[in-house]
């Protein structure tokens, strides 16, 4: 059968290939001219031994494009690759083997399966903005959990300041023993429900309530200095004795009675005496002496 020369470039073309279509091979090596059907050509190709060397290419026409060159890989330089979709770097890959994904939002795992697989990070991680947590974290010795609870078992240490609460409608409750090492400035009412202990000095620069009723009782086991005027409303009881270093004792518009436990002697100071009153001393019920008084 006689063929007529066809020029290559005049062949129709052909947009699809089967597997038992042939395909002609020129043997340059040995000027011979060879066919291979489109199966055996596609199983020796999946079976390259020298692998397949691209071009860099760049961002606009990636060596390997997808599709179109829109999309694909190319290399920066030698050790450094790109992944590109819609005409932008979206992974990077450096000689170092340092990653970056960037240009776009980042899911890791299945949203159809949220919590079900687990992330496990072996690397030191920095985080430069606002990480939302909405299942809560648990590290050894913390957790908080999805509502911002936080229980930690270890010692928390917080090198800046510190605010817990927004008003005065939230409660800090501590369990444990609170040690203030600097001062501690209250805006707001102190409530103590137990004792206060104090090794060194009280200082309270502004007015002073203790108690809230006479049923109340106030016990001071050691020495006491009042340095300005005392108002005492209610009775003065002295068990012991009373030492008056100074020269005047003032009754003002009161009574002053002096007596012992038995009541056997009984001295009555008035202020409010007329001028020609005595003062009297009492033994039992029977008067043993009138001092006058001084005019």
């Amino acid at each position: 059968m006689a063929y007529d020369d066809i020029k290559i470039s005049e062949l129709p073309d052909i947009r699809s290939v089967e597997n038992d279509d042939s395909l002609v091979i020129n043997d340059a090596t040995n000027d011979l001219t060879y066919k291979v059907d489109w199966r055996d050509l596609k199983n020796s190709i999946g079976t390259i031994s020298n692998g397949i060397v691209f071009p860099l290419g760049d961002i606009d026409k990636p060596s390997v494009a997808i599709g179109d060159y829109s999309s694909g890989i190319y290399g920066e330089d030698y050790g450094t690759f790109h992944i590109v979709t819609q005409s932008r770097n979206r992974l990077k890959i450096n000689q170092a083997g340092t990653t970056q994904i960037y240009n776009g939002h980042i899911v890791l795992g299945n949203i159809d399966r949220a919590c079900f697989w687990s992330l496990d990070v072996y690397n030191t991680t920095t985080f430069y903005c606002r990480v939302n947590m909405e299942g809560g974290l648990n590290m050894p010795g913390l957790n908080i959990d999805s509502d911002g609870n936080i229980t930690t078992d270890g010692n928390l240490i917080v090198g800046g300041d510190v605010e817990l609460g927004t008003d005065c409608d939230n409660t800090i409750t501590i369990h444990g023993e609170l040690v203030s090492e600097c001062d501690l400035t209250l805006t707001g009412d102190l409530i103590l429900d137990g004792d206060i202990i104090g090794k060194g000095d009280i200082i309270i620069e502004g007015n002073g309530q203790i108690g809230s009723g006479c049923d109340n009782t106030l016990n001071i086991n050691a020495e006491t200095t009042i340095e300005c005027d005392t108002h005492i409303k209610g009775d003065l009881i002295v068990d012991g004795n009373l030492q008056l270093n100074g020269e005047d004792l003032n009754i003002g518009d009161g009574k002053l009675n002096l007596q012992d436990p038995t009541d056997t002697t009984k001295i009555v100071f008035s202020a409010n005496q007329a001028s020609d009153q005595d003062v009297v001393v009492y033994m039992k019920d029977s008067y043993i002496q009138h001092l006058p008084t001084l005019s």
